[in-house]
């Protein structure tokens, strides 16, 4: 498909996306702060079918208030109690008073590989937050300060489930949360992970294919770079914070016939090298872009261990232990995305 149907397209599909916003204003701000990103654009030019569109957000206090207006409408639909969702930021209170605490009693429980949920709550923000809970947000904001990311406070797996299968008359509705992402119904995604204008985005980006963009000021932007990889069908690695979940990425490519020469595939293993893997957040981190109903289980049995008793032997045999319980039948939903 051509540049100039590629933007008449995106534009209609995210307009009717816009219109399903019933703040007018939130609307006309997220209309100039959307960036359309990855593949749905690379699907465009190669005339295949989108799987989803990746919306980015420009202005952090857009994506902070688009996340706050989607989980409200979730909570108002499905009768949850508002509480249990945090879209956290480095300006909120629960962030500003979780890093003022030094030593979190309780939180041992999580570093040091406790399977079961602290008992010792803290309340802060106005919120009661287990002990563990309370050491992700310090081990988040502390190393990536700048960045918004949603907690859970309860477990919402089984709405998560069964919204899969929504009526199709209910458009552009939650499907999943994540701590990185809120996943509508009808092919729309709202990525919390990151924000910025394309280059900021385009930062944390491991394949070069990726990186064309859309906004509704410029329409469709073909690099040429990302152009050459496409109709070559080449991946060309340019970095990434996130090496593990390219090797993710770069199997499914290859499976859709895509490929990768030697030497791209010596530099994800570089940056791979300097990840410590055998730290669970790290590890949690690094699945980023990778179904984690699955991997989730992985994370949860590493906890079990102490920090300092983990080996990568014994996240192999977990690994083996989880992968080889899935039905043959389920293989594809529990699939890398």
């Amino acid at each position: 498909m051509n540049k100039k149907n590629i933007t008449i397209n995106f534009r209609k599909y995210l307009d009717d996306f816009l219109e399903s916003i019933d703040n007018r204003s939130l609307r006309d701000r997220l209309r100039k702060n959307i960036i359309v990103t990855g593949g749905s654009i690379v699907s465009s030019v190669l005339d295949e079918e989108i799987n989803d569109y990746d919306i980015y957000i420009k202005d952090k206090k857009v994506l902070i208030e688009i996340s706050n207006y989607l989980i409200d409408k979730l909570c108002e639909r499905e009768g949850y109690e508002r509480s249990a969702f945090l879209v956290l930021h480095k300006d909120h209170n629960v962030v500003i008073e979780a890093l003022k605490l030094e030593d979190v009693s309780g939180a041992e429980d999580y570093n040091n590989g406790s399977t079961k949920e602290s008992k010792t709550t803290y309340h802060i923000g106005g919120i009661h937050i287990h002990a563990s809970m309370l050491f992700q947000i310090q081990h988040t904001f502390r190393n990536h300060s700048d960045r918004v990311k949603i907690f859970m406070l309860n477990d919402f797996d089984k709405y998560f489930k069964k919204i899969k299968k929504i009526d199709k008359d209910n458009k552009y509705i939650v499907k999943n949360i994540s701590s990185n992402a809120i996943t509508l119904s009808d092919k729309i995604q709202i990525i919390v992970r990151f924000y910025g204008d394309y280059r900021d985005i385009h930062k944390n980006f491991d394949f070069v294919h990726a990186t064309n963009y859309f906004t509704f000021n410029e329409g469709v932007v073909l690099q040429h770079d990302a152009m050459e990889a496409i109709l070559s069908k080449d991946l060309k690695y340019i970095g990434s914070k996130y090496p593990l979940a390219s090797l993710f990425r770069m199997k499914k490519f290859i499976e859709r016939g895509w490929k990768i020469n030697a030497g791209e595939i010596v530099k994800i293993a570089m940056q791979l090298n300097e990840m410590n893997l055998l730290d669970e957040l790290v590890l949690e981190e690094q699945l980023t872009g990778v179904d984690m109903q699955l991997f989730g289980e992985v994370i949860d049995r590493i906890r079990g261990f102490k920090k300092d008793s983990l080996t990568s032997e014994t996240i192999i045999e977990i690994i083996n232990d989880v992968f080889n319980h899935i039905p043959e039948d389920d293989y594809e939903y529990w699939h890398y995305s």
